[in-house]
C-alpha cells in the first residue's frame, strides 16, 4: 500500500505566496504596459500643434482687400 504524502501546511503556503508573487508580477507587466501607453498619449498632447477653430472670427484678409479696393476706387460725382 502506497501512502500519499500530503503537503505540510508550511508547502502549502510557500506554493500560495509563489502563486501570488506570479500574479502580482504579470499584473506589474499589464500595469507597465498602460503607463507606457498613458505617456505615449501625454507626450503626444502636449507637443500636437494648437489648431484653432476657424469660422468664429472675422476675415482680416477679406476686410483688408475690402478696405483696399474701396479706397483705391475712383471718386464717383
Amino acid at each position: 500500500m502506497s501512502k500519499t504524502q500530503e503537503p505540510s501546511q508550511e508547502q502549502l503556503l510557500l506554493q500560495e505566496a509563489a502563486n501570488e508573487i506570479k500574479q502580482l508580477r504579470r499584473k506589474n507587466e499589464l500595469m507597465s504596459a498602460r503607463l507606457d501607453m498613458f505617456d505615449s498619449c501625454m507626450m503626444m498632447l502636449k507637443t500636437a500643434p494648437f489648431y484653432p477653430a476657424y469660422g468664429g472670427a472675422e476675415d482680416l484678409v477679406y476686410k483688408i482687400e475690402t478696405h483696399l479696393q474701396d479706397t483705391t476706387k475712383p471718386n464717383e460725382p
